[in-house]
């Protein structure tokens, strides 16, 4: 009964997701998806921080000021290591 009425849930948040949105913030703007069925936005893959490469590598984060547009709309490619959970293709 529980598997049905998620089921039924998801696919109706799935047919909300048909309107993009985009939301000025600061160091840039960012596109997602609106779920007017929910009252819910959707965001994914939006960096937290600047890549750890160079003088980063093994550095505290700091903060992503400058990051323009991000069209946050789908997961970017995982890890190149294996992966054992569901991973985005």
């Amino acid at each position: 009964m529980l598997r049905a009425v998620l089921a039924v849930g998801l696919a109706g948040a799935a047919r909300g997701q048909d309107r993009a949105v985009t939301v000025d913030v600061a160091g840039g703007s960012v596109t997602g998806y609106a779920y007017d069925s929910v009252g819910s936005n959707k965001f994914l893959g939006i960096p937290y921080a600047e890549p750890p490469v160079g003088a980063l590598r093994w550095a505290n984060p700091v903060p992503n000021t400058n990051m323009g547009h991000i069209d946050a709309k789908a997961l970017d490619v995982g890890c190149p290591q294996g992966c054992l959970l569901p991973c985005p293709p």
